[in-house]
């Protein structure tokens, strides 16, 4: 979501007991690194993973977050649900919820594109 940080390190394990992790450095040099276990998956029904967050060497944060699919006319409902907690005084609910909205929203636009595999 931030084109001008530096990506260092990122990969992909999707499956339940899989693994996903981005690691990037800010435009100070500060490490921002998310670490997540994709605990449950169900095509057509459900993701359940939990991650961490850290800034530097320092966690921030801990969530877990379930999205469901709901099938309904015309297309598929998406419920996205993340329970979080701020870790040693940090506590910057704005930032997560921003990441948060850019991301979905960046789905929407791959979404809707006319080559998107996904219809």
């Amino acid at each position: 979501c931030h084109g001008e940080w530096v990506p260092l390190d990122s990969g992909l394990d999707f499956r339940p007991g899989g693994k996903e992790r981005n690691y990037v450095a800010d435009t100070d040099g500060l490490l921002h690194a998310y670490d997540a276990h994709y605990i449950d998956i169900v095509p057509d029904a459900r993701i359940i993973y939990a991650y961490e967050m850290k800034l530097g060497e320092s966690r921030i944060s801990a969530s877990l977050t379930t999205i469901a699919f709901e099938a309904e006319p015309g297309g598929t409902k998406m419920v996205f649900t993340e329970q979080v907690v701020f870790l040693d005084g940090y506590a910057d609910n704005g930032a997560r919820l921003q990441g948060t909205e850019i991301g979905l929203d960046n789905l929407q636009l791959f979404l809707e594109r006319e080559e998107s595999p996904i219809h």
